[in-house]
């Protein structure tokens, strides 16, 4: 009996060819497309797992989330950790990054019913640190984030990574994941291009999700650039809190209950909103002097400043639309609402501003005629010490004349800026016109170091001290300051070189800026009523305070931001008619200028900045993934197609295709005879020597 006949469909050159074979051919072709395709988004997908993992948004709240088993400490020392809670914030400004821990109790624990130990008309109580000591509070390093605007693959490792090791060793491990950690960039980010702050967000919050198991519900809301007015308002529930500037407010106890009419409700008998206080506020204000009996807040940094300050009644209603209210919740579940007005200069930094003078400085025809070495006068610096411009090739020559420093920083003031909405105060920003009506400052960061550090003083602003101990610090040489104050705790050079511009920039802010102090024709008519005088006072009675500490704690605006998110954690009170969600509304205006929308947040507690690159990063990605999944479908339906429309034979000619590719593939002697028949596989199924073949692929 000979050797059983093959069929024709065994070989590629065969002169007939059905169309089932043909669509045969065309489907092992798609299959192999489809895992082609289907490899290419899986590598991709690969590639970003671990992101994807780490990116998702968090719907569970960190105060909801229970630690993990205590194997850290002793079973005496248990208890004392069991409801203590702690929060990170990072405060990434223009020339440093600090990590800054808090700890607190529990409040869901501290309101329970049966809890009648505590009072609960007050705000959480928050320590610093663990158990407030100093070594476990804040960890820094330098410089700033917007540094790494150009070296962004950096950032984790040389950045972050030692003040996110700093926080795991200090916060007991088991409480890692109910641990919320923020990022909050302030002027120095605001001033880098849109499309590089998002990208050193996303790489930083990358980073600590992917090294840590720290709380981060979403990047958006916990890692973000903050406007101006946000840390502005950050900074006066911080200094308020430490002053207990709260306490007039908190002891009114016993203010009627808001009554709503449902059918007819009015601005009278609703609870208090963001404009509407003046039932609450009028029992807070001096009846004589109808003042609020909080303290107002001055913030200068190396590249802005900020002022906030309650607004009466009769000013929150004329400034409505200019009027930032703060929510905050008590103990109790109860929310109170405080009208602000809160406003940033950005550039108006004592590091910008020193930037902006050289500028106009240098502008100056060169009063030596060198063609070589351009030199400068610049009254801001001492007798005997060149500086070299970083813009220009020019050198400054310091003259020490503190009088000229100060007109030259009172140009930097843009008094002659157009005033869209009068009145305005410098460079064309709106303020409400208010005389503070004797409300008391509290001026931190520079307001400090500038007067404390070098001319050692500090705390009861004393414009004549301050003024007559800069004039003698601008005057003295450059050797002579080296050799008295580098001696001091904390002092550089460059704090030395900057001094005397930094006291004649704050003068000028003080009394042409923010009118906090008595405005003079000249500053030599200033310098000679206050010589005649022996007292520079405030206007209205006003004063400022130049504050580090307050008590042993730190009078940072990380702090004011700290206490909103806890106070979001308060559960709403039983008998509150209405509620709000604590934190900042700003105005509209705000908003717009800044692209500030109420989207997505971890935890609802501050409007979140609506960064469109971070969102496309996020919406790219997962479309990504949703192509690699629209890819395996769309495969899998036409194969089924192929195989379920037609014909059991078309089935079996497939199967019997593709034995036969694996036959010859991996038999050798029968893929030599194949080939001396007159046949080549150089592809299965096509022979490439037939003129059909672009027929079949067609």
């Amino acid at each position: 009996m000979g050797p059983r006949p093959r069929p024709s469909f065994y070989y590629t050159n065969a002169e007939g060819r059905t169309k089932n074979e043909n669509r045969a051919v065309l489907l092992i072709v798609l299959i192999l497309f489809c895992a082609l395709l289907f490899s290419v988004f899986h590598k991709s997908f690969k590639n970003h797992r671990e992101d994807q993992s780490k990116n998702n948004v968090i719907s569970e709240k960190w105060w909801d989330i229970k630690p993990e088993a205590d194997s850290q400490h002793s079973d005496s020392q248990k208890n004392d950790y069991k409801n203590k809670r702690y929060g990170i914030i990072i405060d990434s400004g223009s020339s440093q990054s600090r990590l800054m821990i808090y700890s607190w109790n529990d409040t869901r624990i501290l309101n329970a019913p049966k809890n009648d130990s505590i009072d609960l008309n007050a705000f959480p109580n928050i320590e610093f640190g663990i158990d407030n000591t100093e070594e476990t509070y804040s960890s820094r390093i330098a410089p700033g984030i917007s540094d790494y605007g150009t070296k962004i693959s950096k950032l984790g490792q040389d950045h972050i990574n030692p003040m996110l090791e700093f926080a795991k060793k200090t916060i007991p491990k088991h409480k890692h994941k109910q641990t919320p950690i923020y990022l909050m960039a302030t002027a120095g980010m605001r001033l880098l291009e849109k499309s590089v702050q998002d990208d050193l967000l996303y790489q930083a919050c990358k980073y600590i999700k992917k090294n840590s198991n720290f709380y981060v519900g979403s990047c958006r809301s916990h890692f973000k650039v903050i406007t101006g007015e946000e840390e502005g308002v950050y900074g006066w529930v911080s200094v308020n809190y430490l002053k207990n500037g709260f306490k007039l407010l908190l002891e009114n106890k016993n203010q009627p209950k808001p009554k709503k009419n449902i059918e007819n409700s009015t601005n009278n008998d609703e609870h208090p909103t963001t404009t509407n206080m003046n039932v609450t506020l009028s029992k807070r204000l001096d009846s004589k002097n109808k003042k609020a009996n909080t303290f107002g807040f001055l913030d200068m940094g190396g590249a802005s400043t900020q002022i906030a300050f309650e607004l009466t009644p009769e000013a929150a209603l004329k400034h409505k639309n200019e009027t930032t209210s703060i929510v905050l919740r008590k103990l109790d579940g109860k929310d109170i609402s405080i009208d602000l007005f809160v406003t940033t200069f950005l550039g108006y930094g004592t590091n910008e501003a020193r930037r902006r003078h050289v500028e106009l400085l240098t502008g100056i025809p060169n009063e030596f005629n060198s063609p070589e070495i351009p030199v400068i006068e610049d009254p801001c610096l001492q007798k005997g010490l060149f500086v070299q411009a970083k813009a220009k090739p020019v050198v400054l020559m310091g003259t020490g004349n503190l009088d000229k420093c100060i007109i030259q920083a009172s140009k930097l003031l843009n008094k002659d800026a157009h005033c869209a909405v009068e009145p305005c105060l410098f460079n064309g920003v709106h303020f409400p016109e208010t005389k503070f009506d004797g409300m008391d400052f509290l001026g931190v960061s520079e307001y400090w170091y500038s007067s404390h550090d070098v001319l050692g003083l500090g705390g009861v602003w004393d414009m004549l001290k301050f003024i007559d101990k800069s004039n003698g610090f601008c005057s003295l040489p450059w050797s002579t300051t080296k050799d008295l104050h580098l001696k001091l705790p904390g002092v550089t050079e460059e704090r030395l070189r900057m001094q005397c511009f930094k006291a004649a920039w704050l003068i000028s802010i003080l009394h042409e800026g923010f009118g906090l102090f008595p405005k003079y024709s000249s500053y030599s008519e200033l310098l000679l009523r206050e010589k005649e005088t022996k007292t520079l006072s405030s206007s209205n009675n006003s004063k400022l305070h130049s504050v580090n500490k307050i008590g042993s704690k730190e009078a940072s605006w990380t702090l004011g931001a700290m206490l909103i998110k806890i106070t979001n954690s308060i559960p709403v009170g039983t008998d509150t008619l209405e509620s709000k969600i604590p934190g900042i509304i700003l105005p509209n205006s705000i908003q717009l200028n800044n692209n500030v929308q109420d989207q997505e947040l971890a935890d609802s507690s501050v409007f979140a900045l609506n960064f469109n690159s971070l969102d496309a990063l996020y919406k790219g990605f997962s479309a990504k993934v949703h192509h690699r999944n629209m890819v395996i479908i769309v495969c899998i339906l036409i194969i089924a197609v192929f195989l379920g429309v037609y014909k059991r034979n078309l089935r079996l000619k497939l199967f019997r295709k593709v034995k036969n590719i694996v036959y010859f593939t991996f038999n050798k002697s029968a893929s030599q005879r194949r080939y001396r028949a007159g046949t080549t596989y150089v592809l299965p199924l096509v022979n490439v020597q037939n003129n059909r073949f672009e027929n079949i692929f067609r």
